[in-house]
């Protein structure tokens, strides 16, 4: 970054580095490399997950996945100052403002440590009532109420991790995350293989998790360092951040609460109207169907910064990008999501047996329609908080949250763990209708009728 600033200002120059951040190669580099980041976890879940269910048997596995849902939304405890700080960043390389940009960061990161350290003796605190709600097997109590514990000392990590990936974010740094982010994943499935070696203990294999993302933490940070100029030398606590973080990350906290019900409160659904045992043939099709959004997560990852950063320069490119975002991610998954639906339960048989494939092959199906329409939602979802208006999604959210959870009762009571994945389906539905209206009418432009009247990929 030092050659575009002006070194007495610290005002970056023609922002010429704020226009290479959002050129197409750097975007595509980026999206590249955010997908790899994001397929290596599916490969090496589709060999280890079967042995995995084999050595700790489905119950405890039903336990482990509810164990890394839990972590996969430890940012509901920066009350969403880390998103707040990715969009500040960006917004701020993309007006050219670059000299307080270190305090800006560390005035978040401190922030979010706090808050997060609160969080978890929060989880702490209640871990027997989620082990009750749980269901779970008198057996198996203690172990995972002692995973639990485990996994509230590691949210401080996760969040600050997560913090750290942010600024990285900023900076188009995807090749960077992905290096650092690989050994997680290894860790994360090949890690309870490993200790099934020496024992069944679910609560070990978390503790090999959280070892896992300490280590990564310093990797973070020396990642930090070298990428923002003055990185630790500016490291001060600003007063005046404190508002325009919490004005964004208070609406974001709205939508942190209520993502884990609206994402994961089907299996906490299933668990106590039906039985812990059944969640295995919810959760592993969910688990791994819902690895297909790692196309669009792979390509907004990339393109909410980018967006935060060219709604500051040009508005009529930051539609164009849009639109190619969800033309893209339309293309990408159509061939995937068909290939699904005709093979869903000769997969799951070839894959687990026959007898799991007869419980899940219906889930799979619907879960797969499900995420192709929430998929083209993500865009709208990104653009709105690149706006800055955090406050429209969350309102989105408030308006579904009861609608989706009536349904999820109504439905799972009436068709089991199917009628859990057409509640799901249902609010994807609502997810694309009301942020692609939303998205619309921010940026004037008609998102829906450019997407329904023109699939071409526009070239620049």
């Amino acid at each position: 970054m030092n050659d575009y600033v002006n070194e007495e200002t610290g005002v970056l120059n023609n922002n010429c580095f704020a226009k290479n951040l959002t050129s197409k190669k750097v975007l595509v580099n980026g999206i590249l490399w955010n997908f790899s980041g994001q397929l290596f976890p599916i490969i090496v879940a589709v060999f280890t997950i079967p042995w995995i269910i084999k050595g700790l048997g489905t119950e405890k596995f039903g336990i482990l996945t509810i164990i890394w849902t839990i972590i996969g939304y430890a940012s509901l405890f920066d009350l969403g100052l880390g998103r707040a700080l990715t969009q500040l960043v960006s917004k701020k390389i993309g007006l050219g403002e670059t000299k307080q940009l270190p305090s800006l960061m560390w005035t978040a990161i401190i922030m979010i440590l706090v808050l997060s350290l609160i969080g978890a003796i929060f989880v702490i605190f209640l871990a027997p009532l989620i082990v009750d709600i749980l269901k779970v097997s008198k057996n198996y109590r203690t172990e995972t109420l002692n995973s639990l514990y485990l996994m509230a000392v590691c949210i401080p990590i996760l969040v600050t991790n997560s913090c750290f990936k942010g600024i990285l974010d900023s900076f188009q740094k995807f090749k960077i995350t992905t290096v650092i982010r690989i050994p997680l994943v290894i860790i994360n499935f090949i890690g309870p293989l490993i200790v099934l070696v020496f024992t069944k203990n679910l609560a070990f294999s978390v503790a090999l998790l959280v070892l896992t993302r300490f280590v990564t933490l310093f990797a973070f940070l020396f990642a930090c360092f070298k990428t923002v100029d003055n990185f630790f030398k500016d490291f001060r606590f600003n007063k005046e951040y404190i508002e325009p973080l919490f004005s964004f990350g208070g609406w974001m906290t709205v939508s942190n609460i209520i993502s884990p019900f609206l994402h994961c409160f089907d299996r906490f659904f299933i668990a106590n109207m039906l039985s812990a045992s059944v969640i295995a043939y919810y959760t592993i099709p969910y688990e791994i169907i819902m690895k297909l959004l790692l196309i669009p997560a792979a390509i907004m990852g990339v393109m909410f910064p980018a967006f935060s950063t060219e709604l500051t320069r040009d508005t009529e490119r930051t539609a164009r990008l849009y639109n190619k975002s969800q033309k893209y991610i339309f293309f990408l998954l159509l061939p995937v999501v068909i290939f699904i639906l005709f093979f869903a339960k000769l997969g799951l048989s070839v894959w687990i047996n026959e007898d799991f494939a007869a419980h899940s092959y219906k889930v799979v199906q619907i879960l797969t329609i499900s995420i192709l329409i929430n998929s083209l939602a993500h865009p709208g979802y990104y653009l709105i908080q690149a706006f800055g208006k955090a406050d429209l999604t969350a309102k989105i959210h408030l308006i579904e949250l009861p609608i989706y959870l009536i349904s999820l009762f109504i439905l799972i009571k009436m068709y089991g763990i199917n009628g859990a994945a057409i509640a799901w389906l249902i609010r994807s539905i609502a997810d694309l209708v009301l942020f692609n209206i939303v998205a619309s009418k921010l940026m004037r432009i008609n998102f829906i009728s450019d997407l329904l009247t023109d699939f071409r990929i526009i070239k620049e």
